[in-house]
């Protein structure tokens, strides 16, 4: 019997098979998540009250709430994915999720489904991941940040070959936690407790504003190129990297040819972003094993064909 997850590593799990709905996914992996998605919405909530009650620091507030809304975006579709994973652990069909449209009797239903031990046999959906010891495929460990960093800088204009999720991700947090740093700097300069040093300071306050904009247009452009490199690493077209600009251009449009029907523009705007939520989520998939037309994976150079 396999070792039971600890909490990270059923979290990383969770992302790395955000769009799996076919294999099995065993107890610990499905709760250690919720427990961590429910701490997640808590933590959401009680900065939305924040934001909404603390005219002080409201700015502050907001730059922490829009991350944490769209982490929960982001977390739908993996939580549905592993629920439906661990139906097919315990041998159920996933359209069983559906089971809570029954009042109270889905609601049990499903709850004891999902608590129950993993099926010791083969199922059609894979081996169990409790029991079985096979389909292994060891993975190197994940890049530390500062490889991350030279590789990304390395390949920067690059949108050939392939890149693994921690060469993706550590840069894009780190320089993303920069810019923040940089605008709560600004909001403090602008807080109405200290707004008298704004007109001794508006040199700092403009080289900020340059660097926080130069800095924000850097990560769109760049990480934009390295997407399609994620995208070549699940292999996936990175084509559909396009959905990113998707929402500018098409505001664009909007202002350029007049288009005032508003209803329009609303039910489009939400239809783009929703695509690019699901890319989001999409890239914290884990590598395609084998090599494919973009080259051989780098997080598992043993993997057969």
């Amino acid at each position: 019997m396999n070792q039971k997850l600890s909490i990270m590593e059923s979290v990383k799990t969770v992302f790395l098979k955000a769009y799996d709905f076919k294999g099995r996914a065993r107890r610990s992996e499905l709760w250690q998540w919720r427990l961590m998605y429910c701490l997640l919405l808590l933590l959401t909530y009680f900065v939305y009250v924040w934001s909404e009650h603390s005219y002080d620091n409201t700015p502050l507030a907001i730059s922490f709430f829009m991350p944490l809304r769209l982490l929960v975006i982001l977390c739908i579709v993996p939580n549905i994915a592993v629920t439906v994973r661990r139906l097919h652990d315990i041998g159920k069909s996933g359209w069983y999720l559906l089971m809570p449209l029954l009042p109270i009797i889905g609601d049990i239903a499903l709850l004891v489904w999902t608590v129950t031990d993993s099926s010791k046999e083969d199922n059609e959906w894979g081996p169990s991941p409790k029991y079985s010891e096979s389909g292994k495929c060891v993975a190197t460990p994940s890049t530390p940040l500062m490889e991350s960093m030279r590789l990304f800088f390395k390949n920067i204009i690059s949108v050939k070959g392939r890149t693994r999720s921690s060469e993706f991700w550590k840069p894009f947090f780190f320089l993303y936690f920069v810019d923040s740093a940089i605008n709560i700097i600004i909001w403090l300069i602008y807080d109405p407790i200290t707004i008298s040093r704004v007109s001794e300071l508006p040199l700092m306050f403009n080289v900020l504003s340059i660097l926080s904009n130069v800095l924000w247009y850097f990560i769109l452009v760049t990480f934009s190129i390295a997407a399609v490199r994620r995208l070549h690493d699940m292999g996936k077209d990175g084509k559909m990297v396009w959905m990113f600009v998707a929402p500018s251009l098409l505001s664009f449009l909007f202002q350029y040819f007049h288009i005032e029907n508003f209803t329009l523009f609303v039910v489009t705007s939400y239809t783009i972003q929703i695509l690019q939520y699901s890319l989001w989520a999409y890239f914290f998939t884990d590598s395609q094993k084998a090599a494919n037309q973009w080259g051989e994976s780098s997080k598992y150079p043993d993997a057969q064909e």
